[in-house]
């Protein structure tokens, strides 16, 4: 059902979607009163209606203007929700935008990326900004059937991408900002949290064991070189650059067998209570910190559900089955980002 919707060359209403899973729902409940195995095909049905009604409702949800066409200097006012820099000295900046002169509130894109040359000033996530840059809209596809970075930045509400090689001013007039909500102060001193990591690898680790080392704690990999991107590649390994499967394993890990080795040595305890299960908890726990630092990519939500399948197995005795743990994760990530497949 997400396949056939990404798919199509024009989008159905959402009224559509719904009025189709309803009656599909009921010639379901229909077909299994008769005990046929009409059922299972009505039942697939559904399950692809969902599907297909499921990436609808996302994509209405995160609907936001996208600039369409290109603009010179324009002066922009947002919020640096996110920061990276590169090899290549370039600074990239996700930022919420408040205004963009003389562009209407409601054409306004949500979020855009700055990529800023000759940085001098210091900017923390959080911060209020003023600059002139040139916007465009986000790249299609660079050739048939290639990655389209429109169709992520759309999902992302990223609707315009800019450039500048101009100081950045902070805005202080407080009158004209927009009070934080709980939630945005929340994520916000997630993502400063997240990026004052990084920045002590990279003071603490030399060159590129910095970046990498970086890369594996918190996601960012944007200090790595193309000639080291191009030699994981080459070796095979590019995808341990990537946080997934194997990070959390060894971070979930690790917490678990180091509990439940002190646990174990001391008898008044490990003789009375369940320490595995202590320490399956607080494996989890330490799973769940791994996740908010590393920016959690597609690949990361889906390497701690399953690992958090497998410790909660764990609490409540049960085998903990890898296929279905895959399985699980797949249709949890699905249903919440049908972009994702």
């Amino acid at each position: 059902g997400l396949a056939a919707y990404f798919k199509l060359p024009t989008k159905p209403p959402v009224t559509w979607c719904i009025v189709i899973a309803a009656v599909v729902l009921s010639l379901h409940m229909i077909a299994r009163t008769t005990r046929s195995g009409v059922s299972m095909i009505t039942g697939i049905l559904l399950i692809a209606t969902l599907g297909l009604t499921t990436a609808k409702l996302r994509t209405e949800r995160v609907a936001a203007p996208v600039l369409p066409v290109a603009i010179k200097k324009a002066v922009v006012s947002g919020r640096v929700v996110a920061l990276e820099g590169r090899d290549d000295g370039v600074r990239r900046l996700w930022i919420d935008v408040m205004q963009i002169e003389h562009i209407p509130a409601d054409l306004t894109p949500a979020r855009i990326i700055v990529y800023q040359r000759k940085r001098a000033e210091e900017l923390s996530i959080g911060d209020n900004i003023r600059f002139t840059a040139d916007l465009r809209p986000p790249s299609r596809p660079a050739r048939p059937g290639g990655f389209d970075f429109a169709r992520q930045n759309y999902f992302d509400r990223i609707g315009a991408i800019a450039f500048t090689a101009r100081p950045i001013e902070l805005e202080t007039d407080a009158k004209a900002l927009p009070p934080l909500s709980r939630t945005e102060r929340l994520t916000l001193g997630l993502a400063e949290f997240r990026r004052r990591i990084g920045e002590r690898i990279e003071r603490a680790l030399l060159w590129e064991v910095g970046a990498i080392a970086k890369a594996l704690m918190t996601g960012e990999r944007g200090g790595i070189s193309e000639e080291t991107n191009e030699a994981y590649r080459d070796a095979g390994i590019f995808h341990i650059l990537s946080i997934s499967g194997l990070h959390m394993a060894i971070t979930g890990g690790s917490v678990f067998v180091a509990i439940r080795f002190v646990l174990a040595g001391i008898p008044a305890i490990a003789l009375r209570w369940p320490i595995k299960k202590w320490a399956a908890a607080a494996a989890a726990i330490a799973a769940f910190g791994y996740l908010l630092i590393s920016g959690g990519a597609h690949a990361t939500i889906r390497s701690f559900i399953m690992i958090l399948i497998m410790f909660l197995a764990i609490l409540v005795d049960r085998p903990a089955l890898a296929m279905r743990n895959v399985a699980l994760a797949a249709l949890v990530i699905l249903a919440v980002i049908p972009e994702s497949l």
